[in-house]
């Protein structure tokens, strides 16, 4: 408050003095800029005219009459791809301006569910702008050798300006309608840190990829140690305490510690079924990278039967790893989860690999496709394994809806938490490694 005192709210140095007072980290640069952008400039949080049209009654059957789902809006068609193309072509703001207003426009009205589906609303502002065949028809002047490599660049580029154009726009208007309720949805959609990794689009996986790697950085650093007793080092006060109840309370007897590395070992079950795929890829890569805190790291995948893939992790590149795995290993035969057969094949085939030093951490939705939970396997194993910790990348209220096994299994877990976004996985991160 004392720097706007002495500079006001006006003018450049009034968005330094907030960016070097509210960023944290990189990652807060576009989250501050959002803010500052719509709130700012665009006075987000004032009522509009825009706001007067929104309806609560707004349903599907409404929208389907102003747009048909296949970008077609109003007028009953699309923007014509040479249109598009000639935008893209001339890097001409104000085409790209009446391209963004026809875009968003055909989606027709916002209902409050769009709150919940904005990623949504900007592919289908694309398609209405014939996105693909756009990018179609740039590929093959390109192959045809029509334009130059430098072209082609500067074409890229200018499409990802439009797509960001299209964004921003479809957030403006989204805040307008909805004001306060419509900012807060659309800077929980930019927040990687929030936003579930089933929810990702592709250009953010790798921006998060990146922050797996930072947080694992992070964790390499850390050493895990424990006291081991020592006819030197530090008196530990409480075993003093201890032994000092054989002789009536008086402390005859020095106990003295010695912290050493401690290095255990750890087994890693990931579901890589599509539902949760994406969350054991960023889960496989941190554990990838700091598999030297460990005596011994054992990594299995599985869909509705159980592979092991350690060999992967020490003999090729996390990026060639996690390759292999996604092209398909011999985890899947009918496409569905199955844990209880899972559970079962562990038990027959590896129980010998889990040890009092042993932290056996489950990836998965627990979402068993109305097969048997087998729970009598999970016991099993865990009753060898000096922890158990089941990590969900659902929301926690869906974990028991429909086929959901997660209320089952827990008895046999010493933790199961949410684990869906960023934030999370740092969290649950520092808590087990």
């Amino acid at each position: 408050m004392r720097g706007i005192s002495l500079i006001g709210i006006d003018g450049a140095r009034f968005y330094h003095l907030l960016a070097c007072t509210l960023i944290k980290e990189p990652g807060d640069q576009k989250i501050f800029d959002k803010v500052f952008q719509l709130y700012f400039k665009g006075k987000a949080l004032k009522t509009s005219e825009r706001k007067k049209e929104v309806s609560e009654d707004f349903t599907s059957e409404n929208r389907a009459e102003t747009a048909d789902g296949r970008g077609l809006g109003p007028s009953g068609s699309g923007v014509p791809v040479e249109a598009v193309l000639q935008t893209v072509t001339s890097g001409s703001a104000d085409n790209y301006r009446a391209l963004v207003e026809r875009a968003v426009n055909s989606m027709g009205r916002l209902h409050r569910n769009d709150l919940e589906r904005i990623d949504e609303l900007l592919q289908r502002a694309k398609v209405t702008l014939q996105w693909f065949m756009v990018l179609h028809r740039l590929e093959q002047l390109k192959e045809r050798n029509l334009i130059s490599e430098e072209s082609w660049q500067s074409y890229m580029e200018n499409m990802k300006q439009l797509e960001i154009l299209l964004e921003q726009e479809i957030e403006k208007r989204l805040v307008e309608a909805f004001g306060e309720e419509g900012l807060v949805k659309v800077l929980a959609n930019t927040n990687l840190r929030e936003k579930n990794f089933y929810e990702l689009r592709e250009d953010q996986v790798e921006e998060l990829r990146m922050r797996v790697r930072r947080l694992a950085r992070r964790l390499a650093t850390r050493r895990g140690r424990r006291r081991k007793l020592s006819s030197s080092g530090q008196v530990l006060l409480r075993q003093v305490l201890q032994e000092s109840r054989k002789t009536a309370g008086i402390p005859v007897k020095l106990v003295r510690g010695k912290r050493e590395v401690s290095k255990p070992e750890l087994i890693i079950l990931c579901d890589v079924s599509g539902s949760v795929a994406r969350f054991s890829e960023f889960m496989l890569q941190l554990v990838y990278s700091i598999q030297s805190q460990f005596k011994k790291v054992r990594s299995f995948v599985f869909v509705d039967t159980l592979e092991e893939v350690t060999h992967l992790f020490s003999t090729l590149k996390i990026e060639e790893a996690l390759g292999q795995i996604s092209r398909g290993m011999r985890c899947s035969q009918s496409g569905y989860s199955d844990f209880g057969r899972v559970f079962q094949e562990f038990a027959e085939n590896y129980l010998a690999a889990v040890t009092h030093t042993t932290t056996l951490i489950i990836l998965g939705d627990a979402k068993n496709n109305w097969r048997p939970p087998r729970t009598e396997f999970l016991a099993e194993i865990a009753s060898k394994a000096r922890r158990v910790i089941w990590l969900n990348p659902r929301p926690k209220e869906t974990w028991n809806q429909e086929d959901g096994l997660m209320d089952i299994y827990a008895p046999y877990c010493d933790k199961v938490l949410e684990c869906r976004n960023l934030r999370q996985l740092e969290r649950v991160a520092s808590d087990i490694f």
